[in-house]
């Protein structure tokens, strides 16, 4: 795990010195002649096109607030997808199957299958696995009033270990586009203030506040969609998660009451 989680910091981290490198660098022509720079910025103009380090000029400060929560939303996005997706990616139908083949194995006896289904537990990475071996031993040993309650509580830990991260997931889904509003709000005054200073409204005037506003409004928007979405798929995955687990207790439960009655008889 923690192997996994040094790997995403390292890719982040030269993501983000590429980004700013590229970004924040000086342009190799800064002193090339006035002649040269004004035939530069006129060919610019004429094909209508804009580099990313115009936008994030034209954005203003609120520029850096919106990169910051990106990196977070990336950071974050990896390291979810890493765990719930690469690192607990495991056959939950042959996990249950094994389980079964190994507790209803009439050729040894039960304390003995039990032992031997927690060592299949061991195989299986994940929150199933580790549910049904706590509660596996309880059973055996106190009942299965005790083996539900040490599940339960075993499934809240797996549970808060499924969901970490989606709290930062959330907070970028909603504080990215609040600073690109805000970002639209000191557009607008800019624009305002150099009507105010001009004293007449003229497109060029106004164009650079507007830009700052449209830019920003734009940025966060394209941050949040897509951290919702990957928000929204740890969800899902966390859902059957949870559909796992309890359908687990239940064939644990229905596995224990057929044996000990075999056992019985």
């Amino acid at each position: 795990m923690r192997m996994w989680k040094l790997v995403t910091w390292m890719l982040v981290l030269c993501l983000f010195m590429v980004f700013t490198s590229n970004l924040l660098a000086e342009d190799p022509k800064k002193e090339a002649t006035t002649e040269k720079k004004e035939q530069k910025q006129e060919e610019k103009t004429a094909a209508k096109t804009k580099t990313l380090r115009d936008l994030w000029q034209q954005g203003g400060f609120f520029m850096w607030g919106l990169l910051i929560c990106s990196i977070v939303g990336l950071i974050f996005s990896i390291e979810r997808f890493i765990v719930l997706f690469v690192m607990l990616d495991i056959d939950q139908t042959a996990f249950r199957k094994e389980i079964k083949d190994t507790l209803l194995d009439k050729s040894i006896e039960l304390d003995a299958a039990v032992d031997k289904a927690g060592k299949v537990c061991d195989k299986y990475p994940g929150p199933v696995a580790a549910v049904f071996k706590s509660g596996l031993y309880k059973a055996t040993l106190l009942g299965l009033d005790a083996a539900t309650k040490a599940m339960e509580t075993r499934a809240g830990i797996e549970l808060s270990f499924l969901e970490r991260g989606l709290v930062a997931l959330s907070s970028v889904v909603n504080i990215a586009p609040l600073i690109g509003f805000l970002g639209t709000v000191s557009g607008m005054i800019n624009a305002f203030d150099a009507i105010a200073l001009a004293g007449q409204v003229k497109p060029q005037i106004v164009a650079s506040g507007i830009s700052e506003a449209l830019i920003t409004t734009a940025a966060g928007l394209m941050i949040a969609i897509p951290v919702q979405a990957v928000q929204n798929l740890c969800l899902s995955r966390i859902d059957k998660f949870v559909v796992a687990i309890e359908e687990a207790a239940s064939d644990m439960e229905e596995i224990l009451l057929v044996r000990g009655a075999e056992e019985e008889e």
